[in-house]
Protein backbone atom coordinates (compact mmCIF):
# COMPACT_ATOMS: atom_id res chain seq x y z
CA UNK A 1 0.00 0.00 0.00
CA UNK A 2 2.64 2.62 0.90
CA UNK A 3 4.59 2.05 -2.60
CA UNK A 4 1.30 2.78 -4.11
CA UNK A 5 0.91 6.12 -2.30
CA UNK A 6 4.42 6.77 -3.46
CA UNK A 7 3.28 5.83 -7.31
CA UNK A 8 0.48 7.84 -6.98
CA UNK A 9 2.40 11.16 -5.54
CA UNK A 10 4.23 11.04 -8.14
CA UNK A 11 1.66 11.68 -10.55
CA UNK A 12 -0.03 14.61 -9.00
CA UNK A 13 0.08 17.53 -9.67
CA UNK A 14 3.09 20.31 -9.49
CA UNK A 15 1.53 21.81 -6.20
CA UNK A 16 1.63 19.27 -4.56
CA UNK A 17 5.54 18.34 -5.63
CA UNK A 18 6.79 21.77 -4.60
CA UNK A 19 5.56 20.81 -0.70
CA UNK A 20 6.17 18.22 1.79
CA UNK A 21 4.71 15.04 2.59
CA UNK A 22 4.82 11.56 4.20
CA UNK A 23 3.06 8.90 4.46
CA UNK A 24 1.56 8.14 8.34
CA UNK A 25 1.36 5.34 10.28
CA UNK A 26 -1.90 4.70 8.71
CA UNK A 27 -0.55 4.60 5.65
CA UNK A 28 -1.96 7.97 4.42
CA UNK A 29 -0.49 10.88 3.00
CA UNK A 30 -0.13 14.30 5.40
CA UNK A 31 1.29 17.58 4.27
CA UNK A 32 4.33 18.35 6.10
CA UNK A 33 5.18 22.10 6.24
CA UNK A 34 3.85 24.60 4.20
CA UNK A 35 0.18 23.78 2.59
CA UNK A 36 -1.35 25.92 -0.26
CA UNK A 37 -5.45 25.92 0.13
CA UNK A 38 -5.53 24.46 -3.38
CA UNK A 39 -3.55 21.61 -2.31
CA UNK A 40 -6.17 20.88 0.15
CA UNK A 41 -8.84 20.98 -2.24
CA UNK A 42 -7.24 17.86 -4.29
CA UNK A 43 -7.20 14.10 -3.46
CA UNK A 44 -6.33 12.68 -1.08
CA UNK A 45 -7.69 15.18 1.39
CA UNK A 46 -10.42 17.11 -1.06
CA UNK A 47 -13.09 15.41 -0.20
CA UNK A 48 -13.41 16.35 4.16
CA UNK A 49 -12.49 19.93 2.51
CA UNK A 50 -15.15 20.22 0.30
CA UNK A 51 -17.52 18.37 3.13
CA UNK A 52 -16.40 21.20 5.43
CA UNK A 53 -16.27 23.90 3.14
CA UNK A 54 -19.93 23.70 1.23
CA UNK A 55 -21.28 23.00 4.39
CA UNK A 56 -20.62 26.06 6.16
CA UNK A 57 -22.26 28.88 5.22
CA UNK A 58 -21.44 32.26 7.23
CA UNK A 59 -22.92 35.70 7.03
CA UNK A 60 -20.38 38.65 5.81
CA UNK A 61 -19.37 40.68 8.75
CA UNK A 62 -18.68 44.25 8.17
CA UNK A 63 -16.40 44.21 11.69
CA UNK A 64 -14.66 40.95 10.33
CA UNK A 65 -14.36 42.55 6.79
CA UNK A 66 -13.11 45.92 7.98
CA UNK A 67 -10.60 44.89 10.68
CA UNK A 68 -8.53 42.32 8.83
CA UNK A 69 -7.46 43.87 5.97
CA UNK A 70 -4.53 44.48 7.20
CA UNK A 71 -4.05 40.43 9.25
CA UNK A 72 -2.17 37.44 8.54
CA UNK A 73 -2.86 34.37 9.75
CA UNK A 74 -0.91 31.78 10.85
CA UNK A 75 -2.44 28.34 10.88
CA UNK A 76 -1.00 25.34 12.13
CA UNK A 77 -2.88 22.05 11.36
CA UNK A 78 -2.44 18.25 10.97
CA UNK A 79 -3.92 17.30 7.67
CA UNK A 80 -4.35 14.11 10.10
CA UNK A 81 -6.34 16.15 12.59
CA UNK A 82 -10.15 16.02 12.37
CA UNK A 83 -10.39 19.32 14.02
CA UNK A 84 -8.39 20.80 11.71
CA UNK A 85 -10.38 18.68 8.71
CA UNK A 86 -13.31 20.61 10.29
CA UNK A 87 -12.37 23.99 11.17
CA UNK A 88 -9.76 25.02 8.39
CA UNK A 89 -12.05 24.77 5.38
CA UNK A 90 -14.62 26.76 7.20
CA UNK A 91 -12.29 29.50 8.32
CA UNK A 92 -11.31 30.08 4.63
CA UNK A 93 -15.07 30.63 3.67
CA UNK A 94 -15.72 32.63 6.47
CA UNK A 95 -12.65 34.44 5.74
CA UNK A 96 -13.73 34.75 1.54
CA UNK A 97 -17.12 35.38 2.48
CA UNK A 98 -15.66 38.83 4.50
CA UNK A 99 -13.83 39.64 0.89
CA UNK A 100 -10.27 39.06 2.53
CA UNK A 101 -7.25 37.76 0.72
CA UNK A 102 -6.24 34.25 1.01
CA UNK A 103 -3.16 34.92 0.38
CA UNK A 104 -3.03 36.37 3.65
CA UNK A 105 -3.82 32.88 5.14
CA UNK A 106 -0.36 30.52 5.63
CA UNK A 107 -1.20 27.15 6.65
CA UNK A 108 1.62 25.11 8.33
CA UNK A 109 1.25 21.30 8.46
CA UNK A 110 2.57 19.21 11.45
CA UNK A 111 3.43 15.94 11.48
CA UNK A 112 2.15 13.06 13.26
CA UNK A 113 4.62 10.47 13.47
CA UNK A 114 5.74 9.55 16.99
CA UNK A 115 9.54 11.28 16.70
CA UNK A 116 8.15 14.38 15.38
CA UNK A 117 4.57 14.67 16.24
CA UNK A 118 3.20 18.58 15.98
CA UNK A 119 6.46 19.38 14.61
CA UNK A 120 6.77 21.76 11.75
CA UNK A 121 9.99 20.91 9.23
CA UNK A 122 11.59 24.35 10.44
CA UNK A 123 10.64 24.06 13.81
CA UNK A 124 8.60 26.96 13.52
CA UNK A 125 5.47 25.71 16.21
CA UNK A 126 7.89 26.31 18.73
CA UNK A 127 7.88 30.49 18.27
CA UNK A 128 4.26 30.33 18.75
CA UNK A 129 3.92 27.52 21.37
CA UNK A 130 2.09 25.16 19.56
CA UNK A 131 0.72 22.55 21.63
CA UNK A 132 -2.86 21.96 20.26
CA UNK A 133 -4.07 21.70 16.13
CA UNK A 134 -5.78 23.24 14.56
CA UNK A 135 -4.32 26.70 16.02
CA UNK A 136 -5.12 29.72 14.09
CA UNK A 137 -2.85 32.82 15.19
CA UNK A 138 -4.10 36.39 13.85
CA UNK A 139 -1.15 38.78 13.37
CA UNK A 140 -1.01 42.51 12.49
CA UNK A 141 2.76 44.15 11.52
CA UNK A 142 3.81 40.29 12.92
CA UNK A 143 2.32 41.37 16.50
CA UNK A 144 -0.62 38.68 17.77
CA UNK A 145 -3.58 40.27 17.77
CA UNK A 146 -5.23 36.76 18.56
CA UNK A 147 -5.81 33.36 18.65
CA UNK A 148 -7.96 30.49 18.39
CA UNK A 149 -6.81 26.70 19.51
CA UNK A 150 -8.32 23.89 18.23
CA UNK A 151 -11.92 25.03 18.24
CA UNK A 152 -13.97 28.33 18.71
CA UNK A 153 -15.13 28.74 22.24
CA UNK A 154 -18.36 30.15 20.99
CA UNK A 155 -19.16 29.80 16.73
CA UNK A 156 -16.01 30.23 14.52
CA UNK A 157 -17.58 33.50 13.38
CA UNK A 158 -18.37 34.55 17.03
CA UNK A 159 -14.65 33.91 17.90
CA UNK A 160 -13.42 35.99 14.73
CA UNK A 161 -15.73 38.80 15.25
CA UNK A 162 -14.25 38.93 18.63
CA UNK A 163 -11.02 39.52 17.76
CA UNK A 164 -11.74 42.11 15.16
CA UNK A 165 -14.11 44.04 17.29
CA UNK A 166 -11.25 44.07 20.41
CA UNK A 167 -8.69 45.40 17.86
CA UNK A 168 -10.79 47.99 16.10
CA UNK A 169 -11.20 49.59 19.54
CA UNK A 170 -6.81 49.60 19.96
CA UNK A 171 -5.73 52.40 17.55
CA UNK A 172 -3.47 51.47 14.29
CA UNK A 173 -0.73 53.04 12.99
Amino acid sequence: MKSLLVILSLFMGMSLSAQKWYVDHNEEMQFWGDISIESLKKAPHGDWYAAYYDDYNPERNVVIAESFKDVNVLVYMGTWCSDSQEWVPKFVKLWETNGLPTSNIYLTGLHNGDDKYKQSPNRSELTYGIERVPTFIFLRDGVEIGRITESPTNSLEEDVAFIAFENLRVPHN
